[in-house]
């Protein structure tokens, strides 16, 4: 709607009103929609997006989110179907599927139920295991991180043997398992599978935290090894 309209010009002018008029009724009942929006619990909520299922062999299962991680794209959901089976859902640029099945066999990752691409971005759907785990990153104590460091070598290295290559070794994507649950159960997790892939394939995204200790020779567009995933497990 062009604002230099010459005055007598009586079209354009009417136009111009009823654009104004029409604006103004919009903002009142934008005003009423958002006061109320947050607190209707018929609406979904503003926050979470508007994906609700993923993909296993063309059949669809839906989920119904909890909650969301601050500051990530990653959200808490459980399944419709199971509503007692509680997910994470996390939409990313980049994410290796079979990196993150190739630790899974191996012990070493949550459950994955699915990766589909979703308008451009990968959505990943895992087992939400916080209720027996803790982030390394929640721990203080020196002996607590030892045995992680003792627990995760073994496992990285079969993955390493297995060709795959993880990339982000560090204290938030470590999850240990708390003492008082099932000690049955694998004591070290490895999750964040992003920037994971093939020996030799997988390489550094722009994204690198530069706050991050890494290895001289881990920089952007560069290779990701088994010897800069071995070194990072070291420095925890």
């Amino acid at each position: 709607m062009p604002l230099h309209v010459h005055s007598t010009k009586q079209g354009e002018l009417e136009a111009g009103e009823r654009l104004v008029a029409s604006l103004r009724v919009a903002l009142e009942d934008l005003l009423g929609l958002y006061s109320t929006i947050l607190s209707d619990k018929l609406r979904p909520r503003a926050d979470f997006p508007f994906r609700n299922f993923f993909l296993i062999n063309g059949q669809k299962h839906y989920f119904t989110y909890d909650g969301v991680v601050e500051n990530k794209r990653v959200f808490l959901a459980h399944l419709n179907e199971q509503p007692n089976e509680h997910l994470y859902v996390k939409f990313s640029q980049r994410y290796s599927e079979d990196a993150h099945r190739a630790a899974l066999k191996l012990g070493l990752a949550p459950k994955l139920y699915a990766v589909n691409e979703v308008y451009g971005w990968f959505l990943v759907v895992m087992e939400d295991v916080s209720k027996n785990y803790t982030p390394l990153s929640d721990l203080t104590r020196l002996s607590a991180i030892g045995h992680v460091c003792r627990e995760l070598a073994p496992g990285l290295g079969s993955l390493h043997e297995e060709g795959f290559v993880h990339g982000d070794v560090h204290d938030v994507n470590i999850l240990v398992r708390r003492p008082d649950v099932d000690q049955s159960l694998r004591s070290v997790l490895l999750v964040d599978w992003d920037w994971a892939g093939k020996e030799g394939e997988a390489k550094y995204p722009h994204s690198m935290n530069p706050e991050v200790l890494r290895p001289s020779d881990a920089v952007v567009g560069g290779r990701i090894t088994a010897k800069h995933d071995k070194e990072m497990a070291e420095r925890l």
